[in-house]
Parts: structure tokens; C-alpha cells; sequence
């Protein structure tokens, strides 16, 4: 069965790293042409150095909405249209609530949530010229249980799953679904980065019943599927890749 990814214009929000940058190659092995942001213009160098046709970056921090405008404006220029937008990107924070500070807690909500509503905003008009579309979000299943880092991480990925089942209930007539991804523990810069504390950074997948961390290509072959016409039944759903984290208590007894 055809999925019918192929030439499709897919945008990747925080695409030159981690989960991000596994979903730009997993787009790219679809025949998809791929257009990646960062705020890092060094990132965005090594991105378009390698003179790919259908791999384009773009400079755009999502929490300025004029960024966003120009991000969306650029690729359409690129690729004549936009069919699926991916909004990845995102950040951590080690803290608790009784030891963030506002400004820790106002970046990560401006990040994590307000720049996701923001994206989704405006890319919807350029869906709707296309006749419709696909739009994923990455929330995390610290948005469904609490975190091992106890911040506001897990309230705001708690609230894009929230949003991406009332976002699809509306634009269900307009032929554009919204779907999301909630990664468990994965094997990425970010993980590793909030949880220094750890002497062995491995032990937090022995936590699911797979006992190890994830792969971010296991979550970009989520994210594939998600957008393909092999899903094209599938709306409102948040999918957890966790490993099994939530199936069992005692996760490492099948190993046993």
C-alpha cells in the first residue's frame, strides 16, 4: 500500500538534532521535501552545506511569531506549498517547581506550548490551500505520569496533548488531522542534559518493559506513519513509543 508520502512539503520545528533531526532523514528516506528550523544559524549552515534539493534550513526561533511567519513563508516559496508540519521542538528543565524561577518557567512554557499553538496557527492557512494536511505534535509521556524531573515539562506536554485532540476535533472538516507522538525515555542530548545526576544515564530505560532507551529513529518511524495515508483513519491520537514503559509493575520481570 502506497502511504503516499512522496513530494509532500513536510516542516520540522528543531530538526537539526535528536528527535528532530531522525524525523528530517525518516522524511527524507519518504521521498518528502524537508524543510528544518533552529535557532542556531550554525546548525542551519551544516544543514544546507550538504546541498540536498529536497533538504532545506531555515534560521527560526518559534517563540517570535514573525520567525514562524517567515519560516512558513520560505518553504512555500521553496516547495510551492506545505502538507505536513512537525512541531518538535522543544525544552527541558532539571528543576522542580519549588526550585524554578520565572524565568525558567516562562521559557519553557513559551517553548514547549504557547510556540506550538502559535505554529499551528499559522500554518493552518497554508494547509487549507493544499486541501488539507497533516499536523504533529511531540508531547511526552511525562505529560500522562510525572517525570523523574518534577518541573513544568510535564504540565506543558500534558496540555499539547490536550490541545492536539481539540485541535483535530476542529479542523476535522477541513481535511486536516492532528495527531501527536509521546516518546518515553530516549536516547537524546536533552534527556541526558536533565538528568546529570545519574551515574549511568541507561538506567532510566530499565524503568520499560524493553529495558533500554529508545532510539529517536523509533520515534520518527512513528512520526512517518502518523502523517502517511496508512493513518489516514487516525485523528486526535496522541501515540506513546515508551518501550512498554506503563504496561506493568515490575517491567523487568519478563527478563528475569
Amino acid at each position: 500500500m502506497d502511504n503516499k508520502l512522496t513530494g509532500k512539503s513536510v516542516i520540522i520545528t528543531g530538526g537539526t538534532s535528536g528527535i528532530g533531526k531522525a524525523a528530517a532523514e525518516a522524511f527524507l528516506a519518504e521521498d518528502c521535501k524537508v524543510t528544518v528550523c533552529d535557532f542556531r544559524a550554525d546548525l542551519i549552515d551544516e544543514v544546507n552545506a550538504q546541498n540536498n534539493p529536497n533538504l532545506y534550513g531555515v534560521v527560526a526561533d518559534m517563540t517570535a511569531i514573525q520567525q514562524v511567519r517567515a519560516l512558513l513563508a520560505a518553504t512555500e516559496k521553496r516547495y510551492g506549498g506545505i502538507d505536513i508540519m512537525v512541531n518538535n521542538a522543544g525544552v527541558g528543565n532539571p528543576y522542580g517547581y519549588l526550585t524554578m524561577d520565572d524565568q525558567q518557567w516562562h521559557k519553557v512554557m513559551d517553548i514547549n506550548l504557547k510556540a506550538v499553538i502559535a505554529s499551528c496557527n499559522e500554518v493552518i492557512p497554508y494547509l487549507k490551500k493544499r486541501g488539507g494536511g497533516v499536523i504533529l505534535n511531540t508531547s511526552s509521556l511525562g505529560g500522562r505520569i510525572t517525570s523523574t524531573v518534577r518541573s513544568i515539562y510535564g504540565l506543558t506536554k500534558a496540555s499539547i496533548t490536550a490541545y492536539t485532540k481539540v485541535l483535530a476535533a476542529e479542523l476535522a472538516s477541513e481535511n486536516i488531522r492532528v495527531c501527536g507522538v509521546a516518546p518515553g525515555m530516549i536516547k537524546t542530548d536533552m534527556v541526558v542534559v536533565n538528568n546529570r545526576h545519574l551515574q549511568d544515564i541507561n538506567v532510566l530505560g530499565r524503568s520499560s518493559v524493553m529495558q533500554r532507551l529508545g532510539e529517536t529513529s523509533e520515534i520518527a518511524s512513528g512520526m512517518v506513519f502518523l502523517a502517511s495515508d496508512w493513518a489516514k483513519h487516525v485523528n486526535g491520537e496522541i501515540i506513546e513509543i515508551t518501550g512498554g514503559k506503563c504496561i506493568v509493575q515490575d517491567p523487568d520481570y519478563s527478563w528475569k
